[in-house]
């Protein structure tokens, strides 16, 4: 795209990284986290270092976060996100720290919990959770959430 194309958009396109453009590759560019969100971010990677002891660290989405192989292997599939894979992501916005919980086999997993993360302070979106409040992100609601997405077995998701 020429650079009068991207001023008349009025946005920088964003380029693909080495792997031609797989999301799971690592950016070509460093990251930077405040101190609040690096705080939550090591947190959180303790939490899935329990539940998900092959977790990988990833950069997807252009977002710092994890992946995690799921039990069933789906070889045919249309869509964005692979359904092999559980993507939590974590970013520091203008609104707030928000965690993206992406599990393809159960797209509804939070908002099964919406009344219990909405009295913890979040705001429950469709496939993240915004928490715009100070202090400490409360990591402990998610446990649930990710507890079912670490037992979950071939013959589905298991009930929150």
């Amino acid at each position: 795209m020429s650079k009068a194309a991207v001023k008349k958009l009025g946005k920088v396109p964003i380029r693909p990284v080495k792997g031609a453009g797989d999301p799971h590759d690592t950016p070509s560019t460093t990251s930077t986290f405040g101190p609040r969100l690096e705080a939550t971010r090591a947190e959180l990677g303790r939490m899935l270092a329990t539940r998900f002891p092959k977790a990988e660290p990833t950069f997807s989405y252009n977002m710092h976060g994890w992946r995690m192989r799921r039990p069933t292997d789906i070889k045919d599939w249309k869509g964005t996100i692979d359904p092999n894979w559980i993507l939590i992501g974590i970013a520091e916005r203008k609104q707030g720290i928000t965690i993206h919980l992406w599990n393809p086999y159960d797209p509804g997993c939070l908002k099964k919990s919406e009344p219990r993360l909405k009295a913890a302070g979040y705001n429950v979106m469709v496939g993240c959770v915004n928490y715009n409040r100070k202090g400490d992100v409360p990591l402990d609601s998610l446990a649930p959430i990710l507890d079912a997405m670490g037992k979950e077995k071939k013959s589905g998701p298991v009930q929150i």
